[in-house]
Formats: structure tokens, sequence, C-alpha cells
């Protein structure tokens, strides 16, 4: 929060930096008018020679910064950065000095008592410093907007990267989950039973969801359960009594949100493995809870059929299970804890921290892109 806080500081900065340098400006004529005055007693004749210098400091601060600087030094042509950078220098202080000797000290309100060293070594020195000294503000603050924006820049393209990443997995996940629906819908129709009608209305239902709603970047974890339990309901059509299916939710009274199709793999795998092969007592059992510090408790377990049995070390290397530890990774970072483990049955506990991935976060960042 303090981090975003700050980037909206530095950008209202950089929207007003005309501002900021009509500051600056004010800020160095009334610096030098009062250290200058109060030097030799004139504020007047200070205020006069700062204001008629004031466009050679313009003119050599804003070259540099405007012209210079992203023509050859962001360039990498050092040498003739610095070649310019002094014939500059010492030009503008060529002129700034002709202004103050010819000019300045010829006006009718400059104190002929105040020394003009005409164009000894000293008073070119000086006046070349204080350039150097003007311009080094402004510079410095060049070169942060310019920092900057390069990490914003930086930080896209990872977003970007991101993105794309997850499209990709999200690709994979839908046509994983559309191809074992069919096939489960085609055993039905063959056979010609009564729950494929069933079955195409949940299946509808299930695919409206996916393709609408769990496009958004995080949806609401009751509409998530929702579709959860419509799956449930589909799988266990699919498999009648030998699927022994039991839910048990507890959540507490405060809205969540959760990025979508998260616990969708979990579930596949485990239908996928604890009821293929079996001919009865498959089982499988869900736990969902969210404590009161806004953590996810999602645990199932399942029976692991006599077929699968032989397979038991690939229980947990399928590409939707790679996709979903993946997603994890990206999302949730440091804010989730997975364990799988395999032995006579199919156990997954997944805990992950709801408030690290909210709505008004993924507005701000656009970390979490799914």
């Amino acid at each position: 929060m303090e981090r975003d806080n700050m980037n909206v500081t530095i950008e209202k900065v950089f929207q007003n930096k005309t501002k900021v340098h009509v500051l600056y400006w004010v800020g160095w004529l009334f610096t030098f008018t009062l250290t200058y005055g109060s030097l030799h007693g004139d504020y007047t004749s200070s205020f006069f020679t700062e204001m008629m210098q004031l466009p050679f400091r313009l003119m050599f601060v804003y070259g540099v910064i405007e012209f210079l600087v992203p023509n050859f030094l962001n360039k990498k042509k050092i040498s003739l950065f610095f070649l310019l950078f002094g014939v500059a220098l010492i030009g503008i202080t060529v002129m700034t000095r002709f202004m103050f000797v010819y000019v300045i000290t010829e006006l009718p309100f400059f104190v002929k008592s105040q020394p003009s060293h005409d164009f000894d070594f000293h008073a070119l020195v000086n006046s070349a410093m204080k350039l150097a000294f003007a311009l080094m503000l402004p510079l410095i603050f060049a070169f942060f907007e310019r920092w900057y924006n390069l990490q914003k820049e930086t930080q896209a393209l990872h977003e970007d990267k991101i993105e794309a990443e997850f499209a990709f997995l999200k690709s994979q996940l839908h046509p994983h989950f559309l191809f074992n629906t069919l096939n489960s819908l085609y055993s039905l129709i063959i056979t010609k039973d009564s729950r494929a009608e069933d079955l195409v209305l949940k299946l509808s239902s299930l695919l409206r969801y996916m393709l609408y709603e769990a496009t958004s970047k995080t949806i609401l974890f009751s509409q998530e359960l929702e579709y959860i339990k419509d799956y449930i309901d589909l799988e266990k059509n699919r498999y009648g009594e030998r699927c022994k299916v039991v839910l048990e939710v507890n959540t507490n009274e405060r809205e969540h949100t959760i990025s979508p199709l998260l616990m969708l793999s979990f579930l596949e795998n485990s239908f996928k493995h604890g009821l293929n092969g079996h001919t009865e007592n498959g089982w499988i059992h869900i736990k969902i809870n969210i404590d009161e510090n806004d953590w996810l408790d999602f645990k199932v377990e399942n029976s692991i059929s006599t077929l699968m049995q032989e397979h038991k070390k690939n229980l947990g290397n399928g590409i939707g299970l790679k996709n979903v530890k993946r997603r994890l990774d990206i999302l949730y970072k440091d804010n989730y804890q997975l364990n799988i483990t395999s032995n006579n049955t199919y156990r997954v506990h997944m805990r992950v921290n709801l408030k690290a991935l909210s709505s008004e976060k993924i507005m701000k960042s656009k970390e979490v892109l799914i």
C-alpha cells in the first residue's frame, strides 16, 4: 500500500513537472537575490542581475537536458557528449559575463561600488560553477524521471509475458475439461442412458461459466463455489452409484474473490483417478473452508482405483496439475501452500490467502492476469 501511494505521488509530480521547474527557478531567483543582496547591500541590483542572466541559464540547462542528454549521453556517445557539454558551458559562461560586464553594470540601478571583475579567470570560474550548480537539480530530476519510466516499461513487459503465459495455460485448461466431459456424454448417449439429457444441461451451464464469467481476473468466491457444486453434480451424474462424493463447505460471512477455476484441476484429477476403473465403492471427500483470517483451506481425498494403482507415480504429473501449480506460483507467490500425496489414497491439501488477490490490487498493478 505504501509503495502504491508513493508511485501515485511520483506520477503526480511528473504530470506537473512544468510547475516543479517553475518553482525551482522562482526559488533560484529568491535565494540568489537574498544572497547577493545581503552581501552587497543592494537587493534591487541583485534581483535584476539574476533576472537578466536567467535566459542564459535556461538556455544552458534545458539545452543539456533536452538535447545533449537524449541525443548523446543516452545513446552512449559519451566523448561527444562531454565535448559539446564543455563547449556549451564555456560559451554560456562567456555570454553571461559579457551580459554582466557590458550591459548590467551600465544600468542606472547597478551599484557602481559592486565589483564586476570583468573577464578575469576567477570570475569566469565562478560563473561556470554557478551554471553547473543551476543544472544539478533539473538534471537529477530528468534522470530520475527516465529511470522511473524505464522501470514502468520493464514492468509492463513482464506483465505482458505473464499474461501471454496465462492465456496459454487457460487455453490448455478448457479443452482438457471439455474433452473429459464430452467423453462422458458420449458414453451415456451410446448406452441411451436417461442421464444424458441432464448432463447436456449441466455441461451447457458450465461452459457458459468458463467462456464468459471465468474470463475475469477474479470472481466472487460464491460464484466459484456454485460452479464447483455444478461440476460435482455433473460427475455424479456420470458415475452414478459407483461414486460416493461428500462435500463439506464452511466459510465466513465476508465476501471474497478468487482466481477462476483454481480448484478445478484437483477435482478433475480426483474423479479421473479415483473412479476410473472402479466398478463400485469409489469415493471422494472434499472439504472447503475459509477461516477468520481469510485463508482458503481446500482438501480433496479420493480412493485410487486398481487400474490407477499401477500408474500411481504419475498421479500428480498431469498437464492440468502442472498448470495450476504454475498459476499458484504467479498469482499467490508466498501466499499459498500445496501438498499432494498418493499412498493408498490420493490427497490434495491447498491453502490460499484470499486477501493476497483482491480486485483492487489487480486493478492497480495488473500483476494477476487470470
